[in-house]
């Protein structure tokens, strides 16, 4: 690859641009608290932050599920359901020893 480039390689993936936001996820197996928001809409398609999502209005939330890890990294999970306990579950599919306040 052309080192003029090197960095674009990042930047997308096979079907362009990633929409929303990236996971923060620790490598460790940790038992966590984490908080579970859904992101309000800004325009439809835009959280708050204007991060682009697409399909806003078409039945899903996003859900937000953060916190920090034992050795302090932060934790950023993001999940598209119709409700929050959907959200937990997939949270989970994540990162199983999760658990949520409320």
């Amino acid at each position: 690859m052309n080192k003029k480039y090197d960095n674009l390689r990042w930047a997308s993936n096979n079907r362009g641009a990633e929409m929303g936001r990236i996971n923060e996820i620790p490598y460790e197996n940790e038992v966590i608290k984490l908080n579970l928001v859904r992101l309000p809409w800004v325009d439809g398609d835009y959280d708050p932050k204007g991060a682009y999502w697409g399909c806003g209005g078409r039945g899903q939330n996003i859900y937000w599920a953060n916190g920090i890890s034992a050795c302090l990294k932060p934790i950023n999970i993001f999940v598209r359901a119709v409700t929050r306990k959907d959200a937990k579950e997939q949270v989970r599919e994540e990162m199983p020893r999760a658990s949520f306040y409320r």
